[in-house]
């Protein structure tokens, strides 16, 4: 799908590790189609181990619940993706902003 197709590109190659893609996908999913968060998520977690991937599956998932209204989830998502983004200029990767 072109979510996938995007956090793909975004991420880099190592959405295709075995122990990483899993966790990639999953990730991509919590982004909920929405291209700045798969843009920003996928941009934070080029080249990242798999413990980074995984902290950032687990925020994803413990900042949403089935009982938040869909404005709440972007909330949510964007809240995460804004984090990374922060992070992403803190750590010198500014040329992918």
């Amino acid at each position: 799908d072109e979510a996938w197709s995007l956090f793909q590109e975004m991420a880099g190659d190592v959405v295709n590790k075995p122990d990483i893609y899993p966790i990639a996908r999953e990730v991509a999913n919590e982004c909920a189609g929405l291209p700045l968060a798969i843009v920003t998520i996928g941009r934070a977690l080029d080249n990242e181990e798999k413990i980074v991937w995984e902290d950032a599956l687990q925020q994803l998932r413990n900042s949403q619940s089935s009982s938040f209204l869909d404005m709440q989830e972007f909330y949510c998502v964007m809240e995460l993706a804004w984090g990374c983004l922060r992070q992403l200029i803190m750590f010198g990767k500014q040329e992918i902003i």
